[in-house]
């Protein structure tokens, strides 16, 4: 909410020799219907369970956010959700 359009690049590697979880650097771009546009450096740790990857992400945004959140990608269906925590 209130980042707009986002784009979203995950670099994802493995780190067990399954190939089922890892860690993960990223970058995001978004912009509002306002024109505002924000950039955000991703770090985190990911883990595959069948068709589903789970990420746990924390996040620095170019205006000052920070947050915490945890995300689903179905990697059948070609969906992402997350929830977002504000870090203070």
């Amino acid at each position: 909410e209130g980042y707009g359009k986002v784009y979203l690049n995950y670099d994802f590697k493995s780190n067990s020799s399954d190939r089922n979880k890892g860690n993960f650097v990223g970058s995001l771009r978004s912009i509002n219907n306002d024109g505002v546009m924000v950039a955000a450096t991703l770090q985190g740790i990911w883990k595959r369970e069948g068709k589903i990857v789970t990420i746990h992400t924390l996040d620095s945004f170019s205006n000052g956010d920070m947050i915490y959140a945890k995300g689903r990608v179905d990697l059948v269906v070609g969906s992402l959700s997350f929830t977002a925590f504000p870090i203070e």
